[in-house]
């Protein structure tokens, strides 16, 4: 009798397992969105800045540039402070201001352009960094889209009970989500 009750009891629960309601399809999406996080890496707790990358490049092109610049208008500055100092009349030293005032906005003029044209190119660097920034993002964003999806057909197709849905979605690791029936 004893093994009767058993094999009776045995019975029933295979019986209340097997009636066990079917997931709907929000139980195996959200199943299916927890197996895809836990399979996804974790990011980087310091995601690298490849914007900043950028500006650090180009902040040390420009400073060069802006160096040379100074430079050569010291050089200027220079010639310019040596020959007022051998100039006797103010006539003379008027003219030098004036000459040297033409050549240093001539230099200025040589120069500023490079300097412009190295913001320029950061500019478009930092804005190529974000447009493939953001493209990686969508991929990323797509492609777990795409897995959820493929995996909730798959628990649907498959008549996944509701109880197997449930302890998917409780799974803290991805162990504890394979051992899961």
């Amino acid at each position: 009798m004893k093994r009767f009750a058993w094999l009776l009891c045995l019975a029933l629960a295979l019986a209340a397992l097997a009636c066990a309601p079917k997931a709907t399809e929000a139980d195996c999406q959200a199943a299916c969105e927890k197996q895809v996080n836990l399979q996804t890496p974790a990011a980087p707790a310091q995601p690298v800045d490849e914007a900043a990358k950028v500006e650090d490049e180009f902040a040390k092109k420009i400073d060069d540039a802006m160096k040379a610049k100074e430079d050569a208008l010291k050089v200027l500055d220079d010639e310019l402070a040596a020959k007022l100092a051998a100039a006797a009349k103010d006539e003379d030293k008027a003219a030098l201001n004036t000459d040297f005032a033409a050549r240093r906005a001539a230099k200025e003029a040589e120069l500023n352009p490079s300097i412009d044209e190295l913001a320029k190119q950061k500019e478009a660097a930092i804005e190529a960094v974000g447009v493939a920034r953001e493209k990686a993002q969508a991929e990323a964003a797509s492609k777990h889209a795409d897995a959820v999806k493929g995996c909730a057909t798959a628990c649907l197709q498959a008549e996944t009970k509701k109880p197997s849905t449930d302890c998917r979605q409780n799974a803290m690791s991805l162990d504890e989500f394979n051992a899961c029936k």
